[in-house]
């Protein structure tokens, strides 16, 4: 049974990678790199991106701790269908569709300035800004901050935060000694998922940021389908590349293997 799956993995992951890889270090590697990090655009778009996408993680997982709580804790039925109904509508649309619908929210004409109207604070259009970019990177990466951090919560022993209150905590001590150490790496393990994708956001961030937010998904296009240049768009590529597999090492430095996958799983 896992034969094909493996063969799956090679053929559609492994193989492109090294491709990739090759690419970027086929010639001279070392002026392939230079002339990646001696231009102020790729530095600019490298930074952009890596900065976004941390920021993106610890908002999301903020309010994807947030959220989480409130489901597993939550007894209303019909409070628990409408979070959940929120948190998965990102996996019920196709990402054109929802980066297209936030483009009307966040255009000149739209819901958010029609509201700001209202108190007498002029249109403006907020496409094409970084702000646009991370909101709507945050929208997508809720699923992946929530579902985690669920799973976590519903493994408490909620009985140990009763007993904490009971002898006299506040819910925010209890909270923070009792609740938080036991989901530690649950939440460490969704800040990991949440940035190692959000390196990867290539639609967001050309819907709603333009050229004005070049990341470097959106240079790998242009690179490709602009200019032609596959050796520079193999070598951004490959900086991504093995920026994740830090940021994956590092973790499982961090808390292990075993508490990472059951985190993430």
């Amino acid at each position: 049974m896992l034969l094909p799956l493996l063969g799956f993995v090679v053929v559609l992951v492994i193989i492109p990678l090294i491709n990739v890889i090759n690419t970027a270090l086929a010639g001279s590697p070392a002026t392939n790199f230079a002339k990646f990090f001696e231009s102020p655009a790729q530095r600019k778009a490298l930074l952009l991106t890596f900065s976004a996408s941390f920021g993106v993680s610890i908002v999301a997982v903020s309010l994807g701790a947030m959220i989480a709580w409130w489901l597993a804790t939550s007894r209303r039925p019909f409070v628990r269908a409408i979070i959940w109904a929120s948190v998965l509508a990102p996996f019920w649309m196709g990402v054109v569709i929802k980066n297209y619908a936030l483009v009307v929210v966040f255009a000149k004409n739209g819901p958010i300035n029609y509201v700001l109207g209202w108190f007498g604070i002029p249109p403006s259009s907020m496409l094409y800004t970084i702000g646009a970019v991370v909101v709507g990177m945050i929208y997508s990466m809720m699923p992946y901050a929530v579902l985690p951090l669920y799973a976590g919560f519903r493994r408490l022993n909620f009985n140990q935060l009763r007993a904490a209150e009971s002898l006299g905590a506040t819910r925010l001590y209890a909270w923070v000694t009792v609740v938080l150490p036991a989901v530690a790496a649950t939440l460490f393990g969704s800040l990991v998922i949440v940035f190692v994708i959000s390196l990867g956001f290539y639609i967001t961030p050309v819907l709603l940021g333009g050229l004005q937010v070049p990341f470097m998904a959106t240079l790998i296009s242009q690179d490709l389908f602009q200019y032609y240049n596959l050796t520079n768009a193999a070598v951004s590529s490959t900086i991504l590349i093995v920026s994740t597999v830090f940021v994956l090492f590092g973790a499982i430095l961090i808390i292990g293997w075993k508490r990472l996958e059951r985190a993430i799983l």
